[in-house]
């Protein structure tokens, strides 16, 4: 399998190569039986041509702008499809996420940072401010086949917002009339509340990310203050070849054509001492990054830089937002001890023992030893990286899966629009210079 598919693939160029010529060769020809037309028919022939290329580039604008259908993964529920069909409910949903992504209330909150107080505050505000603008706003056309934003909305304040406020602000409000001097880390129910509102907040980020899409904002994820949507943690040797893989096809998976790169990774390519400190710049990459994928192997699970890289994630953020690709060696789960079993999971870093409440999904790579294994053309690899890249994308593998599909289409639309608007300039120059030799 492994020496028949590079075969395949020179085939497949070689038959793009010939359609392209073939291609070529009916525009010469259509450019020079137009050179030969005058009269009346020279000018019926430029306008059926322009005409059609118009309607080509009509059709392409449309299919890119029009915004009718979404999916949308709701918090605690399932994937629900919204219908956005009229300007006024993309207004709504652009309103609400800006609301929702800005606030105190979806920042996080460290059990020796911030305010409980404030946050539960600022909570309150966007259930007021979120009904009020439902209220003040007029209602969704009716549509077949879709849910509005009005239901993702009232689902937000119902399922996230309601139960919480009503279950922590009056504990919090009785404990601060009884003891007025006090501070709310004297409050014994602090850390419960605080752990709570913390799984809240994710949420919430999630109908932020619904929002954003009904609005149809562009990589909303980029509106948060991250400069990187992963960092990618690894030993030179041996990975550096498949993270390097990875790195670029997270780059190209779901991109869209006028973007660079569909996602901002973070990759250190130099190969520093073991006994080096964590250089300043490494942790700053590391603050501003969303997540943490942390590539493990043996060689891994004894490195220094490795180890650090995950400290500093585990001190300063959530063991929630780090992802785990095996690259080597073996991951072992022991569900009667509720963690990885050291003994038989060497590839793990032992400052990862016992981070985990519950068996974390990883992605396994460990296969992937040759070039052509770590080519998105691979379907093995392919589907690895979709799954590693949804959750960076605040998408579901299949729905990222059908992005990077329709970002495809699109680009090959366009390329088709602009051969078409190329071939008519070049028609409407050679009938122009025909007929200045008529003249």
């Amino acid at each position: 399998m492994r020496k028949t598919q590079p075969v395949t693939l020179r085939r497949g160029r070689v038959v793009r190569v010939l359609t392209a010529a073939l291609i070529g060769a009916l525009a010469g020809l259509v450019i020079f039986e137009l050179t030969r037309i005058g009269g009346r028919g020279l000018y019926i022939a430029a306008g059926a041509v322009a005409g059609v290329a118009g309607i080509l580039l009509i059709q392409i604008y449309h299919r890119s702008a029009r915004l009718t259908e979404v999916k949308v993964s709701v918090p605690q529920l399932s994937e629900l499809t919204f219908v956005v069909n009229d300007d006024e409910s993309r207004n709504v949903a652009r309103h609400l996420f800006v609301e929702t992504v800005t606030r105190v209330s979806t920042q996080p909150l460290k059990d020796d940072e911030g305010v409980t107080r404030e946050a539960l505050t600022s909570l309150y505000s966007l259930f007021s401010i979120t009904r009020d603008t439902l209220k003040s706003s007029r209602p969704s056309a009716p549509a077949t086949g879709g849910l509005t934003v009005e239901h993702l909305a009232i689902t937000m304040l119902n399922q996230e917002l309601r139960p919480f406020l009503s279950k922590w602000h009056p504990r919090l409000r009785t404990f601060e009339q009884a003891r007025p001097d006090a501070t709310e880390s004297d409050w014994p129910q602090n850390t419960a509340c605080r752990a709570e509102l913390r799984d809240v907040q994710a949420r919430i980020l999630g109908y932020a990310m619904g929002f954003a899409r009904l609005a149809g904002v562009r990589h909303p994820e980029r509106s948060e203050t991250y400069r990187y949507d992963a960092f990618l943690s690894y030993t030179w040797e041996p990975d550096a070849p498949l993270v390097t893989a990875v790195r670029d096809s997270l780059h190209r998976l779901a991109r869209p054509w006028y973007r660079l790169r569909a996602l901002r990774v973070f990759l250190d390519e130099s190969s520093l001492p073991a006994n080096s400190a964590l250089d300043p710049a490494i942790e700053e990459a590391l603050a501003a990054s969303r997540y943490l994928i942390v590539f493990l192997s043996p060689q891994a699970a004894s490195s220094r830089w490795v180890t650090q890289e995950i400290r500093y994630w585990l001190t300063h953020k959530s063991v929630d937002s780090l992802r785990l690709v095996l690259t080597g060696g073996a991951l072992v789960w022991d569900d009667s001890a509720g963690d990885f079993d050291p003994r038989r999971s060497p590839a793990l870093p032992p400052i990862l023992r016992g981070a985990y409440r519950h068996r974390p999904l990883y992605t396994d790579l460990s296969w992937a030893h040759e070039e052509d294994q770590r080519d998105l053309r691979n379907d093995r690899f392919r589907r690895s990286i979709v799954k590693l890249a949804a959750p960076l994308h605040d998408r579901l593998p299949d729905d990222l899966e059908g992005e990077d599909v329709r970002q495809h289409r699109r680009t090959r639309r366009l390329t088709a629009a602009a051969v078409a608007a190329l071939t008519v300039l070049a028609a409407s120059t050679a009938v122009a210079a025909r007929s200045r030799s008529w003249t």
